[in-house]
């Protein structure tokens, strides 16, 4: 499986940091359930605790793989392979979160264009951009 390069910082854990995610989740219960999501991503930013490498958000493809970031990138091959994404195809791709998953199928299947739609204004604001893939904000 080919790495999609996506060159972002990937921030230092910690002691406040990690206080302030705790306190955030936490604070979710408090919230309106028609909110609630748009509350998690903007509490997420611009970093995954789960990821080393990545900021995928999904749960991953398990089979044959034994990290997050690998897991993840399993999953987009899975999906991409399932839509029969081929070389020159335009794909839309709604709740983009980061675009990790749109760097590596632009990568894997040389497509032509990806268009990114997403609710959350800090994963449109570090979703990777170039002449292929263009990102939308809500």
């Amino acid at each position: 499986m080919a790495k999609a390069a996506v060159d972002r910082p990937h921030p230092k854990r910690t002691i406040g940091r990690t206080l302030r995610e705790i306190l955030g989740l936490l604070g979710l219960f408090l919230i309106p359930s028609r909110t609630r999501s748009h509350a998690l991503y903007e509490l997420l930013g611009a970093h995954n605790t789960m990821a080393e490498e990545s900021l995928y958000l999904n749960l991953g493809y398990w089979r044959d793989q034994s990290t997050y970031d690998g897991a993840c990138e399993a999953l987009a091959a899975k999906l991409g392979e399932a839509a029969g994404l081929t070389k020159g195809d335009v794909v839309l791709d709604c709740g983009n979160g980061f675009g990790d998953q749109d760097a590596f199928w632009l990568e894997e299947h040389e497509l032509a264009r990806i268009v990114g739609l997403n609710t959350a204004a800090p994963q449109v604001e570090l979703a990777p951009r170039d002449g292929h893939r263009q990102a939308l904000a809500q």
